[in-house]
């Protein structure tokens, strides 16, 4: 479908003009059955995070590389990730995941317990949104950040599976 298709292109600016961009300015990110679910600006590159896959972006217009980094990973919950040290740290299905152009490197120990239940849990929520129109990703509210000064990456994720976007999330923290 259309809409399919718009979800798995970027489209470029001009130079000096980020809020327009010339039509033919688009580039197809990996499979269009893939949405893009973030892009994170990384030194002069960028990293793109859809679903399954990590992507590379480099160059500038008309020279513009879009190139695989790893798909391999799930990307379940996209609010996790933040820039530090010209790396995109995020939640995956494997755990806590550094990307960079180098590829994506596992930061710990597999995940488990909460952690492991939440990712499962947006995963499933994942996998009903395209056939149940009231399912929501909102119902686990996450988000990452980083501690520059402290070098850390800081993870919340909710407290409780299924509990609502209101409630405390779990911080935890992952030293690089």
């Amino acid at each position: 479908s259309r809409q399919e298709t718009a979800d798995a292109d970027i489209a470029i600016s001009k130079s000096g003009q980020p809020d327009s961009f010339p039509a033919i300015q688009r580039l197809r990110v990996g499979s269009p059955g893939e949405k893009i679910l973030d892009i994170k600006q990384v030194r002069d590159k960028a990293i793109i995070l859809k679903e399954a896959s990590a992507w590379l972006l480099s160059g500038a217009w008309p020279n513009v590389r879009v190139e695989l980094l790893d798909d391999t990973v799930e990307f379940p919950l996209p609010d996790t990730a933040a820039v530090m040290d010209g790396q995109v740290f995020v939640l995956s299905s494997i755990g806590v995941v550094a990307v960079s152009e180098s590829g994506v490197a596992n930061m710990g120990a597999p995940i488990e317990g909460d952690v492991r239940a939440v990712v499962e849990q947006a995963l499933r929520i994942r996998a009903n949104l395209a056939s149940d129109a009231t399912t929501s990703i909102h119902a686990l509210a996450s988000w990452g950040a980083v501690d520059e000064l402290e070098h850390r990456y800081l993870l919340g994720i909710p407290s409780a599976v299924g509990a609502p976007s209101t409630t405390p999330t779990t911080a935890r923290r992952i030293d690089n």
